[in-house]
């Protein structure tokens, strides 16, 4: 299953059976690349279920192919060179017509006959998973392709390897794992993912499917074939609705946020709040109708889309720069600046943050909370400083707290990368991706993080069994 593109894998052990560390760092004779966002979908279907695709949501496709198509040609047309390179160039151009037939065949389109072989010839090619494996989707960027790459994570084996990966049209900025397909069956338990690039439109992917030649969807159109409602600038920042669960956000470098019905795969609204760039939004977990936005305008603003003219602000501080934001719970949130800091606000007292602190020197590119039950005051911290935190923020209650507490973290680790943009929890993992690295450190394998969360992070029973005969073998 092992990837020819993928690194080799590194893993690190404790002296017992506890897998600390699953990680892939990129030697030096292999070409860099850079994880700019991590999600966490469900597993894969033992078999992935056919979806209708409607010949109209496949057209976009087939045009851009056809556009892509006779761009070719006219360079062709327009290269003055000598025979031979003319006969190699029209040898090319007949591959090239090939596979654009063939793309424009296969786009999960035509009958509902051809999806089904499709898909189903796809889905025999994926390999069983035990209940314990850890499927990680990651956005991998070199300088010359964009990818959304599926790891596989097995932490019985010590084993984490690219199951396969899907080509994007542009640097790859933010991934969004949704329980929705926007051509299945409503309730369908579905494995999609939304893409955001440079570009100015959004891909949806679905991750059931191997070898896609193109998205299920595209939201928005390319600049030669603009649509209503599209974004005007590069997407940044997504955000699926867990219980409209057709619904996902978009945050963008033209200064506005979107909401997006992926029934229609239209723009069903248009925040203008923000003056700069809106760098990261998220859908309060709990209330609907609350989504977060964050712009380098220096404002966070709770927006309720019944309401859009009156959002609450949170300034959180001039001179700085959002980089992420994330719910702690309903109330509370943090963000994480360009400074090095994260300022943390609860939602009813929108006039003074709870506190502020500074985790890097430099740029705090992601933060996020522990979603484990117990442990939502688990905060991770990453940024440029190539540096990656975790703290107990309920010793933050006050900013004075935050000041003499900020040292005490859970975990201090430096990477060897150049930079760390993502990370995130996930069950009893947390994640972290950057500069020539993905990792995945075990939770429970940190003796801070289960002396501070003994009930969320148990030591496995195996290893405690281990720990008790060492313990054993030193008293005889």
């Amino acid at each position: 299953h092992h990837h020819s593109l993928f690194p080799h894998c590194n893993y690190f052990h404790t002296s017992k059976k506890m897998n600390v560390t699953a990680s892939s760092n990129q030697s030096s004779n292999k070409q860099p690349f850079i994880i700019s966002s991590i999600a966490f979908p469900q597993k894969f279907s033992k078999k992935a279920m056919p979806a209708v695709v409607p010949q109209e949501a496949l057209q976009p496709q087939i045009e851009r192919l056809q556009r892509e198509k006779e761009l070719y040609e006219q360079e062709e047309m327009n290269i003055e060179s000598g025979k031979q390179q003319g006969e190699a160039n029209a040898d090319g151009m007949g591959l090239m017509e090939l596979d654009l037939e063939r793309e424009a065949d296969g786009m999960l389109g035509g009958t509902h006959e051809d999806v089904e072989v499709i898909e189903e010839h796809d889905s025999e090619d994926f390999e069983e998973l035990d209940d314990e494996d850890i499927l990680v989707v990651a956005a991998y960027n070199t300088p010359e392709i964009s990818s959304i790459h599926c790891y596989v994570h097995q932490p019985s084996v010590s084993n984490f390897y690219l199951s396969h990966d899907n080509l994007v049209s542009e640097h790859c900025l933010a991934l969004e794992w949704m329980n929705f397909h926007p051509y299945a069956p409503n309730n369908t338990e579905s494995n999609v993912i939304a893409s955001a690039t440079f570009d100015t439109f959004i891909e949806i992917w679905d991750m059931n499917v191997r070898d896609q030649t193109a998205p299920l969807m595209t939201l928005g159109g390319d600049e030669k074939n603009r649509v209503k409602g599209q974004h005007k600038g590069g997407v940044l920042s997504l955000s699926w609705h867990k219980d409209h669960r057709h619904l996902l956000a978009s945050g963008s470098e033209d200064h506005t946020a979107k909401i997006w019905d992926l029934n229609t795969g239209t723009c069903e609204m248009t925040l203008k709040h923000h003056k700069n760039v809106v760098h990261a939004l998220s859908w309060n977990p709990v209330m609907a109708q609350q989504l977060l936005t964050c712009s380098f305008d220096g404002n966070a603003c709770l927006v309720d889309p019944s309401d859009p003219d009156n959002p609450l602000r949170y300034n959180y501080g001039r001179g700085r720069q959002s980089e992420e934001i994330a719910w702690r719970n309903e109330n509370e949130f943090a963000i994480s600046c360009n400074t090095g800091h994260v300022v943390a606000f609860d939602k009813r007292q929108n006039k003074k943050a709870l506190w502020t602190f500074k985790p890097h020197k430099s740029e705090c590119h992601s933060i996020h909370f522990s979603s484990v039950a117990g442990s939502d005051s688990m905060l991770a911290t990453c940024g440029a400083d190539r540096m990656l935190h975790l703290y107990d923020v309920t010793k933050f209650n006050t900013q004075k707290d935050a000041n003499n507490n900020q040292s005490q973290a859970l975990l201090f680790s430096e990477d060897k990368s150049n930079g760390l943009f993502v990370v995130r929890f996930h069950e009893n993992n947390v994640a972290v991706g950057g500069q020539n690295v993905i990792e995945l450190t075990d939770l429970r394998s940190l003796d801070k993080v289960r002396e501070t969360y003994p009930e969320a992070f148990p030591l496995p029973e195996q290893n405690a069994m281990d720990m008790e005969e060492d313990a054993e073998m030193e008293d005889a």
